[in-house]
């Protein structure tokens, strides 16, 4: 059976049983070949739980940068080689922080510090000529974010104006348009495609946060640490509690999604590839280390008002309650860890970085209006946000 939100064979056999060896040949060369729908489908049908140790399968190119990297990927030579003319132009982008190709190169880029991408072999990782080329990007790519969040302006005096400073942006910047339309007016399929386009950093947990812990020092080092342990307050979680993946993994079944990692990556647009790819462009350099600190905060700051939107549009249509529930700290814990704890003891024990931070903080809130506007404009006009 084919689902109608997936566009994949389910993953059981015609009378409830296992898939045989041919059956998953097919569904592996089906689900590389056949569109993805995100309507039609009942709400509430349930699908297998993801494992947490899946790789993120091969997803199509969008250009000639990404077509290379995953050329060179798949291929059986065993060094890379540099960019070719089309990918070299590719560089050249009038628009770097939404354009599919380069941020799908980025993403493939990165994922294999990550958990992987299926079929690519791990001695990639590290490959000098592969690093050599993604230096080039990353090039273009950073610069690009200074320009998007402004990074020249005046920065605060001191670590306390950092503080208020960073607390007044995200107070404004609170979704609340997205939210509310979530919430309130969102259909079955603009809330699939809601999941389908955040899925991305979703699915990522804490994990670009995890690589900065080592890299800090003082108190932020603990504050950061608690971030990427779980929601209560910095505790692990508890037996049986899901944790903020997991819940959003079920609400993405709860509306007949693939919820596996990666699964949605081809529906995915460059306008929210960009956002992760900044947190794995500040987690993987160390000089980057408070922008990464400062990102965190910000999206921690600004995060609750969206996820309870599109948890109230879940109910809104019956799709069950599974699904629904706190994702994570409670938002004046968030406050102060994230404004004082992480952020403030940064900036107090570290003063050098305030820029860093700063910019971190102001590139967050550019990367989520831009996919905001994306959203709101797509489904106001009666299209799809998907690629």
């Amino acid at each position: 059976m084919v689902s109608a939100a997936t566009g994949v064979p389910r993953q059981h056999g015609g009378a409830g049983g296992p898939l045989s060896a041919a059956d998953r040949a097919r569904a592996a060369i089906t689900r590389r070949i056949a569109p993805v729908a995100v309507s039609g489908a009942p709400l509430g049908r349930p699908s297998p739980r993801p494992t947490g140790s899946e790789r993120m399968p091969l997803p199509e190119p969008r250009g000639p940068l990404s077509a290379e990297l995953i050329a060179v990927l798949t291929g059986d030579d065993p060094a890379a080689r540099g960019l070719g003319p089309a990918a070299r132009q590719a560089l050249r982008s009038a628009d770097v922080l939404a354009d599919e190709d380069l941020q799908l190169y980025l993403t493939l880029s990165y994922e294999l510090h990550y958990r992987g991408i299926a079929g690519v072999s791990d001695s990639w990782e590290w490959n000098p000529a592969l690093l050599l080329v993604r230096s080039l990007v990353e090039r273009v790519f950073e610069a690009a974010l200074r320009a998007a969040a402004d990074a020249d302006r005046p920065l605060p005096a001191d670590p306390d104006a950092a503080v208020r400073e960073l607390q007044a942006m995200t107070r404004s910047a609170t979704d609340r348009s997205l939210a509310a339309y979530l919430a309130d007016c969102a259909t079955a399929d603009q809330l699939r495609e809601f999941l389908i386009v955040r899925s991305a950093a979703r699915q990522k947990r804490a994990d670009p946060q995890a690589f900065v812990v080592p890299r800090l020092a003082g108190a932020a080092t603990a504050a950061m640490a608690a971030m990427v342990q779980g929601p209560a307050e910095g505790q692990p979680h508890q037996p049986g509690e899901p944790d903020p993946a997991a819940r959003y993994a079920d609400a993405m079944r709860a509306l007949d999604l693939d919820s596996h990692y990666g699964a949605q990556l081809d529906r995915v647009p460059a306008v929210a590839l960009v956002s992760v790819n900044a947190m794995s462009l500040f987690a993987l350099h160390r000089r980057l280390s408070g922008a990464m600190v400062g990102h965190a905060a910000a999206q921690l700051m600004t995060s609750a008002a969206v996820d309870h939107g599109w948890q109230q549009g879940l109910l809104r249509l019956d799709a069950g309650d599974r699904a629904t529930g706190p994702l994570g700290r409670r938002p004046e814990v968030v406050q102060r860890m994230a404004g004082g704890s992480l952020a403030g003891d940064l900036a107090a024990d570290q003063p050098g970085l305030i820029a860093d931070l700063m910019f971190g903080a102001r590139a967050c809130l550019v990367l989520q209006e831009i996919l905001t506007d994306h959203l709101l404009n797509s489904w106001q006009r009666g299209g799809s946000a998907l690629r």
